[in-house]
């Protein structure tokens, strides 16, 4: 009901606007018509444009007011659909008239709007000049400004202290935005800004909290789709930050309903991670694959090889391994080249930032005055240098003729001289920049070759111990296997170990130790269940021993938590090593 509202809204509006421009073909736009491409504005941005670019003919006849609103709009319409601001020129002159003749809302969205310009053209000093003094006014004339425009504000404001690690700071203009949020169940991304700005300030339960309400009201939208990159923000921060699995795993299963979202690089990269903390390993490398083939920047082309680098030599694949590895290297390089750019560009805004126009203004006045004064006092020179030569030329003639041709022929040989030279020079400036760079190639293979030997020692190290284990494992199965044909079947009472080790789950001294205990219950259920042992062996002739102690346990009877408080692990390793087991088995 609220998409057929939503539709029916803009369609009312187009169609006035449409009906308002025919009209207005012959004479000058009104405000009215202004007011149906403001209202056009935040729901269909790209048409707004088409319209005002339609207007532009016949902007010009119309009074000044008319004019800054149209200004003011375009820049408005060219955010809602995230046109790139490239000037400031146009929103300064806005920006004026407003403090003048706008009311407290023109004046809100004029300064807003001007520090959106700044954001884009990575101008962040007087991006957060203007953004603030947006907020200092909003919040004196909170009664008659638009909340959402001042919400806006605050979240932009939040999002440029991140930058610059102002982690409270941000966390401030996150928790204003979510107040001025009438109906917060609208809009997750406002709870979501608000739980970011918790994490970042180092408290985790607030901001877990709050992933968990907008999830809910994701849910009860129904617009997993359209939040999805909100999602997959919630399952990253869960699988890493928190290492909450039970939660992150709700996230995977909302994003993987919808197939098509893999193609998306934050989901696709947001699922490599889960899979790369919490298994399978194909599921990781397929994702990050994924991740590395869509997305545009290059810090999350970047971390993607690095994984995949690790990912494809844990499994042995040497190939993909060293593929990844050049690649994350040339990605490596090219991010730094671009920090350089964008770190010149920072300094190069604020240098701009800090300029005093006036003063440069002056002196270029005054350079003017000098250079004309030296031009002046030039000409009047080559006038008198003119006659003096003329004097001389007329005087030897004969003689300068011939040193004349001396002279050219001198300077000829020169220039072929000085020609050949630069030649040589150039060839020599081109060989040494061929050495330096074979010597860069050198050291990057080098740095390769101890890097892949590194790699190598240590899968011969893994092999020697997987070596030894089977050994170990193969003498452990024959010999049991021996014993267990020895053995008759007897019934024996397992109550009296299985209580000993309850209470060694629970702290209690049994006057024996956990080691003793053990082997007491190997040899009882041994005699009790001869074939079970044998049995397990023979399925799986290279189990290892924590895997062996935990299924005899819970032969036993033994709960999950009493098996993983006499191991002193954890019970979610229990509980995986338990399920791999009964994988193996069948069961």
């Amino acid at each position: 009901m609220k998409l057929s509202s939503k539709t029916s809204l803009t369609g009312f509006a187009l169609i006035m606007t449409l009906c308002l421009f025919v009209l207005s073909c012959n004479r000058e736009v009104t405000h009215l018509e202004l007011d149906a491409v403001d209202s056009l504005c935040n729901v269909e941005p790209q048409e707004a444009l088409e319209l005002l670019d339609a207007y532009r003919t016949v902007i010009d006849r119309a009074p000044r007011s008319a004019r800054m609103r149209y200004a003011l709009l375009q820049t408005k319409a060219r955010d809602k659909a995230f046109v790139s601001h490239t000037s400031d020129s146009v929103m300064k002159v806005v920006v004026e008239y407003y403090q003048d003749h706008g009311t407290a809302n023109q004046q809100l969205e004029a300064m807003y709007y001007l520090g959106s310009v700044y954001r884009d053209m990575h101008d962040s000093p007087r991006a957060l000049k203007w953004y603030l003094e947006a907020s200092q006014w909003g919040e004196q004339h909170i009664a008659e400004v638009d909340s959402t425009v001042l919400r806006n504000v605050y979240a932009q404001l939040s999002e440029l202290y991140s930058y610059q690690y102002d982690w409270q700071r941000s966390l401030e203009a996150s928790k204003r935005e979510y107040q001025l949020s009438n109906d917060a169940s609208d809009n997750p991304r406002t709870i979501m800004d608000l739980a970011n700005g918790y994490v970042y300030a180092e408290q985790a339960d607030s901001g877990k909290r709050l992933y968990d309400v907008a999830l809910k009201y994701i849910i009860e939208q129904h617009s997993e789709r359209q939040n999805s990159d909100l999602i997959a923000s919630q399952l990253s921060q869960l699988a890493h930050r928190y290492s909450d699995q039970e939660q992150a795993r709700k996230r995977v299963d909302i994003l993987r309903q919808y197939p098509d979202l893999d193609s998306i690089y934050n989901v696709a990269s947001a699922l490599g991670n889960y899979y790369l903390l919490f298994g399978p390993t194909d599921s990781a490398i397929y994702y990050y694959r994924r991740s590395y083939q869509t997305t545009p920047q290059l810090m999350v082309k970047m971390r993607a090889a690095r994984d995949l680098t690790h990912l494809f030599g844990k499994i042995g694949q040497k190939d993909s391994m060293y593929h990844y590895t050049l690649l994350f290297v040339e990605l490596n390089d090219s991010l730094y080249r671009q920090q350089q750019w964008q770190q010149t560009k920072l300094v190069q805004n604020e240098f701009e930032y800090r300029r005093n126009r006036e003063a440069e203004e002056e002196a270029f006045r005054q350079a003017a005055e000098a250079k004309q004064k030296l031009m002046t006092y030039g000409i009047v020179g080559l006038v008198g240098l003119y006659v003096l030569v003329l004097m001389m030329w007329m005087r030897e003639r004969r003689a300068k003729k011939v040193i004349q041709r001396q002279k050219t022929e001198i300077e000829q040989r020169d220039d072929m001289i000085a020609e050949k030279e630069a030649r040589l020079k150039e060839d020599t400036a081109r060989l040494e920049e061929l050495d330096d760079i074979l010597d860069e190639k050198q050291l990057r293979l080098q740095e390769l070759d101890n890097l892949l030997n590194m790699r190598e020692s240590e899968m011969d190290e893994m092999r020697v111990q997987l070596s030894r284990t089977m050994e170990i494992n193969e003498d452990l199965s024959s010999r049991w296997d021996l014993e267990a044909k020895k053995r008759e079947v007897v019934e024996v009472d397992l109550s009296e170990v299985k209580e000993a080790l309850q209470k060694k789950a629970a702290g209690y001294n049994v006057g024996r130790s956990k080691k003793e205990l053990i082997k007491m219950m190997f040899q009882l259920i041994d005699q009790t269940y001869p074939d079970f042992g044998t049995d397990i062996r023979s399925r799986i002739p290279k189990i290892l021993k924590d895997d062996l102690n935990i299924i005899y346990m819970k032969k036993l009877g033994l709960t999950t938590n009493e098996i993983a408080a006499i191991l002193k692990i954890d019970r979610s390793t229990v509980y995986r090593h338990l399920q791999s087991l009964e994988e193996q088995l069948g069961n």
